[in-house]
Order: structure tokens, then sequence, then C-alpha cells
């Protein structure tokens, strides 16, 4: 019997999942391709879900994807396959409905991350911040993490970086990705990259935050976050 794996891909506008048949051991058919399945339900010509990031729950085997909708309504959105991919329907929403805007100026990078923990809790790391009329560099743009502990249907979201009004050194942050302590799913790490390259003092530099009782640290120093739970390092050694 095959056993299908996956491949995701953004083509077009549309988030697009394609299942790879593998022949069984000893045969000597090469895997297989199927035809692509668009997971959005998107029908607009104009769609542009982009920069898709899959996960597998380990315990009952469903597929989960969150992608950005930079041209519709701007925000993160999950979608779940209980079929190994075949089919999709609307997941919950991870978004803080006050910082709904998880795609400004997110130009490279993922719009959002996500992973599950050997427990089968979702996590999914983003950025969000007001849905503004006007763009600018210094629009504080908030690091998020949400939980779910039904697969994507549900989240419960926090706030892990709060970013500062009107300081484009620090307000301005970007692709998001996360990662879960093994032996801990409970400790999480979210990584982005914060700042500007024109007419700022620090430029760009790759941030961590790490949520967990003890204070972390990286070798050329850490810089901390007022909220207890997190704790914010920069790698490159600005506090």
């Amino acid at each position: 019997m095959r056993s299908p794996h996956r491949c995701v891909a953004a083509g077009a506008g549309a988030v697009l999942i394609a299942l790879v048949a593998t022949a069984p051991a000893g045969a000597a058919k090469e895997p297989v391709v199927t035809a692509a399945v668009q997971v959005t339900p998107d029908p607009s010509y104009v769609r542009a879900h982009s920069s898709p990031q899959i996960a597998r729950n380990p315990k009952n085997g469903e597929l989960v994807i969150v992608d950005g909708n930079p041209r519709g309504s701007r925000r993160c959105e999950v979608s779940i396959s209980r079929d190994d991919g075949r089919t999709w329907s609307p997941g919950g929403s991870p978004m803080d409905e006050r910082f709904s805007d998880c795609t400004l100026y997110g130009e490279f990078g993922p719009y959002a991350s996500l992973a599950f923990s050997s427990d089968g809790t979702l996590v999914v790391s983003f950025i969000g911040s007001e849905i503004l009329p006007l763009l600018r560099d210094d629009v504080p743009r908030h690091v998020f993490l949400a939980r779910s502990a039904d697969g994507g249907r549900t989240f419960a979201t926090t706030r892990a970086y709060e970013a500062p009004d009107g300081n484009k050194d620090r307000a301005l942050n970007k692709a998001p990705t996360l990662a879960l302590d093994p032996s801990d799913p409970k400790r999480v790490y979210i990584g982005w990259g914060m700042g500007v390259f024109a007419n700022s003092k620090e430029k760009r530099r790759s941030m961590v935050v790490a949520s967990g009782r003890r204070r972390r640290q990286f070798r050329r120093g850490c810089g901390c976050q007022r909220r207890p739970r997190w704790h914010l390092s920069d790698p490159g050694g600005r506090p």
C-alpha cells in the first residue's frame, strides 16, 4: 500500500498542496505526484494567499496550514485537513482582533510559523498590527503566540513582544519563526527580524523571545521585556 507524502506551495495567489504517493518497499515504480488541491476556498482571481507553513498533528495525523492573505483580509489564516491533504476546511483564527493586520511589510520570510508539541498542542507565531490607512516604518508590529488544544479550531492568543510606537528601530518586526523545547512543550522560542535599513540607528537584526521561568541569555548579551513570562534576547549583543 502506498503511503502519501505532502508538498505545499503558494502558486498564482492560491495555497496548493500536492500528494506524493510512494511505492511500497521492493517495488520499481517511482513516486507519483498527484494533482494539486487548493487549500483556501477563496474564489477571487486576485487572491494572493502567500507563504504557507504546514505541520502534522502527532496525535491524530491531521494537517494544518497557516498562510497570509495580504490582498484580502490581511490576516493570517488557518486551514485543516482530516484526510491527509485531499480536502481542507477553515480553522479558527489565531489573530488578536485589535491587531489583525498580519501581512504589513511582510516582503520576506513567513507571515506566520506553526508547530505541534508532542502532546498535540498547536502553537502559531505571527506578527500583528492595527489596520491603518497609511503605511509607515514605525507602525508598531507586535509579536504574538497563539495556542490551540483542539488542532487549530480555537486559539488562545498572547502578545510575546509589545512593539513601541514611533520607533522604527524596534517597531517594525517581520518574518516570525518558532521552535519548541522537545523536553518541555511549554517552552516556546520565537525568532524574527527587527528594524529597517534606511534612516535608522540600529539597522536590521535578529531577535528571539523565550517563554519559561528562567531568564535566557545569548552569548553577546540579553535584554529583557517587561512581561515576566517572556524573555527578549538579541543574539547580536544589543539590549
